[in-house]
This record gives C-alpha cells, structure tokens and sequence, in this order.
C-alpha cells in the first residue's frame, strides 16, 4: 500500500502526526478487543503532553470527543468544555 505522499507505510510511521492514530482506529474497528487499547494508547499520549511545562491545555479535535471523554472517565485527565469545544487539563 502506498499513500498519496508516496512513502511506504513504515516510513509514514515513523514520520509521526496521524498515520499512528489512523492505524489504531483501523485496528479497533477490525478487533473490538483492541479499541479499549488504542483508546488507552491515545489518553496516555495526551496525558504525557500536559505533563509539559508550556501545556496547560489541549484541544480536542471534534472526532476524538468520544476518546476523551472515555479518558476523563477514566482519570487520565480532566476535560471542559468551552461552548462547543472540549479541552484537556491535567489533573
């Protein structure tokens, strides 16, 4: 399989960004055992991210709203909301 920007899979993944997230949603929707995991994965990336001295808040894109209100059950973080839009902040 190649993608648009030409570069084989591993390399794409390797580069980062959203490859890594695409590939866990194909994975969760293929082996429902593993969304729990891939959302878990993706809590405790965000979580590593607010540890950081410059990050007091994320936003959350609006599809992954579900994975981090699933997060914030879970006491990865806390999420706000702010009108429409949801942060994260550490706890």
């Amino acid at each position: 399989m190649v993608h648009r920007s030409g570069a084989p899979p591993a390399l794409r993944l390797a580069e980062g960004g959203g490859c890594v997230s695409t590939l866990l949603e194909g994975l969760a929707r293929f082996v429902p055992s593993m969304g729990n995991w891939a959302r878990s994965l993706w809590c405790k990336h965000q979580r590593r991210q607010l540890l950081g001295v410059t990050t007091r808040v994320l936003w959350v894109a609006p599809d992954k709203v579900p994975w981090a209100v699933w997060g914030a059950e879970r006491r990865y973080f806390d999420a706000e909301w702010a009108g429409s839009l949801l942060y994260l902040r550490r706890r």
